[in-house]
């Protein structure tokens, strides 16, 4: 007859406590974050070469760059060739000639850096790869401000051209121009695609905001000109009023370039900070 010897307590493993309805035991080690997931997020610069490009390689913003070339030398020749009565075209009067198309269709590329991803429904792969959509919004919009400090230059250099080309043939009328008149119409041109990238992020629909952007400012015009008691406020309001003097030949005073800021905080400001809420609250699909 054989007998066992009974195990020390110490021995004995302690009894498992009873696992929670629906809980399921982990089994093997822990996984492990994967090391890729880590990855920085991508800074401002190279977001704003990628908005760059994206204005660039779309169908749309290639055809509207060049049309605006061809309206630049399109302008400059008219220009060149109708001068003012009894006189030559001076350099000053070709500059504002050339830039009148860069005026209307350089904001319509703003409208298009903003709205054109919710048209194209790529939206959803921009905020996905970066999620924080201030970034986005920021890039877009320095994006679009480079393109139209761009524009201004390349039309300045097209008009010393043209106007080279006068002075050959003896029909210039003059070079000279103040340096300060150059800032202005590079501030003109910077004011008028802010409001296009305002109404592209207030709208957020392609064709509406360029319907918004042509047809809301011209429509205020008329009321603000033919209502007595509004024409004094209308220089403070309207983007076309307040914005004239820059592509005058003379310097601004102190009250003008308030004017600018009023209808700049009006028509670019008002609608991005509405925007920017609707985009905030919008759900990206």
């Amino acid at each position: 007859m054989s007998t066992s010897t009974p195990a020390p307590l110490s021995a004995v493993p302690p009894p498992v406590p009873p696992a929670a309805p629906g809980h399921v035991a982990p089994t093997g080690p822990p996984a492990r974050r994967p090391a890729g997931l880590d990855v920085p997020a991508p800074p401002l610069p190279r977001l704003v070469a990628v908005e760059l490009r994206k204005a660039v390689d779309t169908v749309t913003g290639r055809w509207l760059l060049v049309a605006t070339l061809v309206l630049v030398l399109g302008a400059l020749a008219l220009g060149a060739s109708f001068p003012p009565a009894g006189e030559d075209a001076d350099l000053p009067f070709l500059l504002t000639t050339a830039l009148l198309p860069v005026s209307l269709l350089l904001p319509v590329l703003g409208v298009l850096l903003l709205s054109g991803e919710f048209s194209t429904r790529s939206v959803l792969t921009t905020f996905a790869l970066v999620p924080s959509r201030g970034r986005v919004v920021v890039a877009k919009t320095a994006a679009a401000v480079l393109l139209a400090v761009a524009g201004t230059l390349l039309t300045g250099v097209l008009t010393v051209a043209a106007a080279g080309v006068l002075d050959l043939a003896g029909r210039l009328g003059g070079w000279s121009v103040e340096p300060a008149v150059l800032l202005q119409v590079l501030v003109l041109q910077v004011v008028y695609v802010l409001v296009g990238v305002g109404f592209g992020l207030l709208c957020q629909s392609t064709p509406l905001a360029i319907v918004t952007y042509l047809l809301v400012p011209s429509l205020l015009a008329p009321v603000l000109l033919f209502v007595p008691s509004l024409q004094d406020v209308g220089a403070w309001v309207d983007l076309g009023t307040g914005t004239a003097p820059l592509m005058m030949a003379g310097t601004l005073e102190g009250e003008q370039w308030a004017r600018v800021a009023s209808v700049t905080a009006i028509w670019a400001g008002v609608p991005a900070l509405l925007g920017w809420l609707r985009l905030q609250r919008r759900e990206i699909a």
